[in-house]
């Protein structure tokens, strides 16, 4: 019996291990220390690991794969490089990357050994696209040749697509369409030393907008899904059309759905405005993932809404004293996000000088925080003094900028904040102080006309689910720009993997 018991806990572990996916590659030329791998959720990627990158370049992932399907090796930070591949339960993959470039190596699956030949055919158009600012800008006279080549083997290439696996097979034929689509609208779209006349763009760009262009959900889960959604949504159709307009693209409410969670949340100002959305359009967000995010941006602008605590932040300042939101409890507090390399914030910095002067004998703190790399620290405090900047003057790198965006949402740069005597939000989008609003408001919260007492903030949207504290906005964690989901299968470390934090 003894006997039996064990080697059917073998058979178990076995096949347990038979269902694990793994992934192996080397990484050549990249100065990352890093590589993540991510599942593909509503047209977009969201973590589900990272793995150490040896001295040797050697990477890799183990884990169990909710369901088949692409999955994305690379980054989610602009500028990096982001690689899929296809995967089934106990499928094994090998790659190589050479900077941007990727090639799979060795014997593949044969989903992955079509997949191949689709990176090998398109690899040099999308490196042009997409990864645009490394070597020489490519212009449309080179770029339309190479993409109009790579167009005369589309078809030939879509012959071959003709695997046992019908799911992938569906999936294939729609993404050599999706990508093409996408790779020429970008290109469009980025910055180029020559721009093309309408009149010269290829013949192909009349064909990209179409009637019911995306006829099922297939868009959502593919690599460049939502990019190219959102990319469609712009470059197609009126020029200036509403949301609800370009809506109108899309087919079904999952599309929908998935496209409003990606593009409206930025352009909120406040929870007010998240409320009105929700009420809009929530016929959409009615899958549980759709519905998980669309509560997660509410929570978000509810902490952020005026009244709410500030987040206690901690960032050093150019004399390497350490400095904490609650320290500056007492005043009113302006604070200014910026960098040394943003042309928009340094513009501003004689007048937040100026607003300085006016207001020194006021009961404010002025604080600028800087969100340079954490290697341009010493340019950093170099340009602080050649200015002359005064307030206070803190540093928050690579981690604190992280958290700075996640907490208080900010899409662009120069931001400016101001929070009341009490440590309360005023406003998370203030003025600049080139606008004499800003003035006009530091003197009206002084007064404590606005921004405090506590303000009691609006009645929550149908379905949305109040957090257990309502403390202070703490960042989520700084390992990854998202937190990795809480799957219920999680990536398992191989040699030179590290689990990501689940907080």
């Amino acid at each position: 019996m003894k006997k039996i018991m064990i080697m059917a806990a073998l058979f178990l572990s076995t096949t347990a291990f038979a269902q694990l996916s793994e992934i192996r590659g080397v990484a050549k030329n990249t100065t990352q220390k890093d590589i993540s791998l991510f599942k593909i959720v509503d047209g977009g990627i969201e973590l589900m690991a990272t793995s150490q990158i040896s001295s040797t370049g050697a990477f890799g992932f183990l884990f169990e794969p909710e369901n088949e399907g692409f999955f994305v090796v690379g980054y989610d930070k602009l500028g990096l490089a982001q690689w899929p591949l296809y995967l089934k339960k106990g499928d094994k993959a090998s790659i190589a990357t050479d900077g941007k470039w990727m090639k799979f190596v060795g014997t593949q699956t044969p989903e992955n050994t079509v997949y191949s030949s689709w990176v090998n055919l398109t690899q040099g158009i999308k490196m042009k696209a997409i990864y645009f600012m490394d070597g020489p800008i490519s212009t449309y006279k080179d770029f339309f040749p190479d993409f109009e080549k790579v167009l005369s083997q589309v078809d030939a290439f879509k012959k071959t697509i003709k695997t046992k696996n019908a799911t992938f097979n569906h999936l294939m034929n729609s993404i050599a369409l999706y990508d093409m689509d996408y790779y020429a609208l970008n290109f469009l779209r980025t910055p180029r030393k020559v721009h093309p006349t309408e009149a010269e763009w290829m013949p192909y760009y009349s064909t990209i907008e179409q009637k019911n262009k995306f006829p099922d959900d297939d868009i959502l889960s593919m690599p460049n899904g939502m990019k190219f959604m959102r990319s469609y949504s712009i470059n197609t159709g009126k020029p200036k059309s509403t949301l609800k307009e370009k809506l109108e693209y899309f087919t079904t409410d999952a599309q929908k759905g998935a496209y409003l969670i990606e593009s409206a949340p930025p352009f909120f100002r406040d929870y007010s405005d998240y409320t009105k959305f929700v009420k809009e359009y929530n016929q959409y967000f009615q899958t549980p993932g759709l519905q998980q995010k669309i509560d997660a941006v509410g929570k978000k602008m509810y902490h952020g809404s005026p009244g709410g605590a500030a987040w206690d932040f901690n960032f050093v300042d150019k004399d390497g004293k350490m400095v904490t939101m609650k320290d500056l409890k007492g005043k009113v507090v302006l604070i200014d996000v910026w960098a040394t390399w943003c042309g928009p914030c340094k513009q501003e910095i004689p007048f937040m000088q100026k607003l300085e002067e006016e207001l020194h004998d006021k009961d404010i703190t002025f604080v600028s925080i800087s969100i340079d790399k954490d290697a341009d620290k010493d340019k950093w405090v170099e340009f602080v003094n050649k200015m002359n900047m005064g307030g206070v003057q803190l540093f928050a790198g690579n981690a604190g900028g992280r958290s700075l965006d996640q907490v208080y949402t900010m899409p662009t740069i120069p931001r400016f904040m101001v929070f009341d005597r009490d440590g309360r939000i005023v406003n998370l989008k203030a003025p600049r102080p080139s606008d004499p609003a800003l003035k006009a408001l530091l003197l009206n919260t002084l007064d404590g006309k606005t921004g405090s007492p506590f303000v009691q903030k609006p009645g929550l949207p149908p379905g949305f689910k109040m957090p257990a504290s309502m403390g202070a906005q703490k960042p989520a964690s700084t390992d990854a720009q998202k937190p990795a989901s809480a799957d219920a299968q999680k990536p398992v470390a191989t040699d030179t993997q590290k689990p990501v934090s689940n907080n």
